[in-house]
């Protein structure tokens, strides 16, 4: 793992964090007319796949739809044009947070309704088959989408036909409030997808170098559908800007050891100082441009 893919690894993990600080700081002034679905904490998740796959993703999201959508992108001015629902923005302001979609730069859509994103992702990896491209289509979802009839469906029909198509789960343990143990939810293994033709790997939150290698070498040699099982900590409330620990239904972790941005050290990183100003400077004038 050299240091280039490390560099632009971080490069895209501090994109989505200044991006959201910048959300958290202006949301109070009641100008983004949009619910916030914040992704703080997954970050990594959507950046090292889409880095690994570069130009071929094609990605679906879920309503947590901010870092899959800067990860693809990288595109913050019409990020935050949305985020404002200016007639600017590719979505032509009438997306919001929870349905962007950017389908020239690989972003495809996102969608608000738990799971149902993951069927049509299915159909646009058939069409890839049929066209015989070298595209692949990459789903995300909550570990709540487990749960729903269509994620099923959608992994059996994938795997009947082997379709070029990676699911990502990005698991937090919790479905808005609830967590698994009140749930009736399937335990997640590489047992389980041995049923159908599908492949599994986990990828804890640790982001050493030997597990982001295991990960890149899955996403660029699969050649079936492959499910993704991504541990991480909701560092926010389900929906808005701000903490929730406080309610009680869960408690607050040492943030050094669920902080992505804490754990892919800066130490490893050259240039650290200059890049994160160059993107702090980047998400501040898409900001002001967006204002106006």
């Amino acid at each position: 793992m050299g240091s280039e893919f490390l560099f632009e690894f971080y490069k895209k993990i501090y994109l989505i964090r200044a991006c959201e600080l910048a959300i958290i700081k202006e949301y109070d002034n009641n100008q983004m007319k949009t619910p916030m679905h914040m992704s703080m904490g997954s970050e990594h998740i959507s950046s090292l796949v889409c880095l690994a796959l570069k130009d071929r993703a094609q990605v679906f999201s879920s309503y947590r739809s901010h870092a899959p959508f800067l990860a693809r992108t990288e595109d913050t001015d019409q990020f935050f044009l949305e985020m404002y629902g200016k007639q600017d923005s590719v979505v032509g302001g009438r997306g919001g947070s929870m349905h962007l979609c950017y389908p020239e730069k690989g972003f495809i859509l996102s969608s608000a309704v738990v799971a149902t994103q993951i069927s049509v992702a299915c159909g646009y990896a058939w069409a890839n088959k049929q066209k015989k491209n070298d595209k692949v289509v990459v789903v995300f979802f909550g570990d709540g989408a487990i749960e729903e009839g269509s994620f099923w469906e959608s992994l059996n029909l994938a795997c009947l036909y082997k379709l070029p198509i990676i699911f990502v789960c990005e698991d937090n343990e919790l479905a808005v409030h609830t967590d698994k143990q009140e749930r009736n939810f399937f335990k997640l293994n590489e047992k389980l997808f041995s049923n159908f033709y599908c492949e599994y790997y986990h990828f804890p939150l640790k982001l050493d170098k030997v597990e982001i290698a295991k990960v890149v070498e899955r996403l660029s040699l699969s050649i079936r559908p492959l499910f993704l099982h991504c541990d991480y900590h909701r560092m926010l409330s389900h929906v808005g800007v701000n903490e929730d620990y406080d309610v009680g239904y869960r408690v607050k972790p040492d943030i050094k050891t669920v902080d992505p941005l804490l754990l892919m050290l800066r130490e490893r990183i050259l240039n650290v100082d200059a890049l994160e100003n160059e993107i702090d400077k980047k998400v501040e004038r898409s900001l002001e441009a967006a204002k106006k």
